[in-house]
């Protein structure tokens, strides 16, 4: 984010500095490895935040707004320091979600559910019910319950109850500030008059959970400071959970004992992922899912549900079948799309093409039934075998509405180990990587931000 003007009085930017230094301090003692990652942040103020929130590079605050929380609930301002920095150690700012209000409900609930498993000292209220789903599910990171969010009605209906519960700074400072005003994502209590003013003023904001539901935002960095960034937040996250280990072991205070990485892939089941892309959701209530569940004495309000029905639209699966993908991996790859007709009763409301390609395309097949998925199969012979190169798949993928009598592409998905040669801008559809968990090397840095990679493992696509 560019810089922003205040317009508080110098005695109040005195006040509300003192009290974000003596924060910092008190969060580098109850977590002491986190302390390179809290002093990395220059605190910065400004009255276009919501209370607090971080981008990488500066700590934002609101100086009226952290005044009168320092009145009232003083350690509450080392807490969302502490949140914003775990925000930035996993790499929550680069996420592209195609829902910037959802993810980041997602995201502040894997953070709450780090330091309150670590410590239980972090929330101010009990939120069970959150916990219980992403223990339930094993979902840890923000990518994982995002996409859980978006696959299924009913979590994310719970965790947009419980955003306000979660929520703890300012995701607005992830996204470059529009040309008109910068669109609010929190709805967070705050005694800042100016700021509660600019809130009420927010236009395309979720109600009930106070969430803007935008389409992903743009950074504020370039793709080469963003780089560089993520380069050092990966090293102080690989440091402070060192660290943390060696405090306290795999005993509770561990916050990091659900997430061992960085946030970039995701633990998410191809099958159920590519679904998404093969059904849509119709704006229709079902009748009998409205109403009031209890959690303990806690009441939910659940809102309807919507129904899904089949959409007819088509998707690409490429196959890496170059040299480093070739024999069982690549044979793997096709087990795996082969399995889809049958997992996910897809037939006859998406069409398949499936590519295989090493440094260009090599063979085309069109599936839309069973029939053509055994053919597939039982026709399928080794080719490829040289080096790798994504880029005639995605002219492939470029040209398909023009080749196909204009149907719209959903989406571009590859099996593939990720090192090839990648097109240099952002396409408009959506494109993921599913890659095998035994073939992660380093991060992933040479991969564009704009294509998803997500974990591949033989049980269920994705580990």
């Amino acid at each position: 984010m560019t810089d922003m003007p205040v317009t508080s009085s110098k005695e109040d930017l005195e006040l509300a500095e003192m009290i974000i230094n003596y924060s910092r301090r008190i969060a580098v003692k109850q977590y002491p490895y986190l302390e390179k990652a809290v002093y990395f942040l220059e605190p910065t103020a400004t009255n276009e935040v919501c209370y607090i929130g971080a981008d990488y590079s500066k700590l934002y605050y609101n100086p009226l707004d952290v005044i009168e929380k320092y009145k009232k609930h003083r350690n509450d301002i080392s807490d969302s320091i502490v949140h914003s920095v775990l925000h930035c150690l996993l790499l929550h700012p680069s996420y592209k979600a195609g829902d910037t209000g959802l993810f980041g409900i997602a995201a502040d609930a894997s953070v709450c559910k780090m330091v309150d498993g670590g410590t239980g000292t972090f929330l101010p209220i009990s939120l069970p019910r959150v916990f219980d789903i992403m223990y339930e599910y094993n979902i840890y990171t923000a990518t994982d319950i995002y996409k859980k969010m978006m696959s299924q009605q009913y979590i994310k209906k719970i965790l947009k109850y419980s955003a306000n519960s979660l929520k703890k700074d300012d995701h607005r400072v992830w996204y470059k500030k529009p040309e008109d005003k910068i669109q609010n994502s929190t709805s967070m209590e705050s005694g800042g008059k100016s700021n509660k003013t600019e809130q009420n003023k927010t236009a395309g904001s979720d109600s009930k959970s106070g969430n803007s539901t935008n389409v992903a935002g743009e950074s504020v960095y370039s793709d080469e400071q963003l780089r560089e960034l993520e380069r050092n937040w990966r090293n102080m996250f690989a440091d402070a959970r060192r660290q943390c280990s060696c405090m306290y072991g795999s005993s509770g205070g561990n916050i990091f004992k659900n997430i061992d990485k960085p946030d970039r892939f995701s633990k998410f089941s191809y099958k159920e992922y590519i679904k998404k892309f093969a059904v849509s959701e119709i704006v229709q209530e079902d009748p009998d899912t409205a109403g009031m569940e209890m959690y303990d004495d806690m009441p939910v309000i659940e809102w309807n549900e919507l129904s899904e029905k089949p959409n007819p639209s088509d998707i690409i699966i490429a196959i890496d079948m170059s040299g480093s993908c070739g024999g069982d991996i690549a044979t793997n790859f096709l087990r795996q799309v082969y399995t889809l007709f049958d997992t996910m009763n897809i037939s006859g409301s998406v069409n398949i093409h499936v590519l295989l390609f090493d440094v260009d395309i090599k063979k085309k097949f069109i599936l839309r039934n069973k029939s053509d998925a055994d053919k597939f199969i039982s026709e399928y012979q080794l080719v490829g075998l040289g080096g790798t190169s994504f880029l005639d798949v995605f002219r492939y993928a470029d040209d398909f509405p023009k080749n196909n009598a204009g149907k719209r592409l959903r989406g571009l998905f590859f099996f593939t180990d990720a090192y090839g040669d990648f097109p240099k801008t952002k396409r408009n559809y959506q494109t993921t990587f599913f890659v095998p968990e035994d073939g992660y090397k380093s991060d992933y840095d040479f991969v564009p931000k704009w294509i998803e990679l997500v974990h591949y493992n033989d049980e269920d696509g994705v580990n």
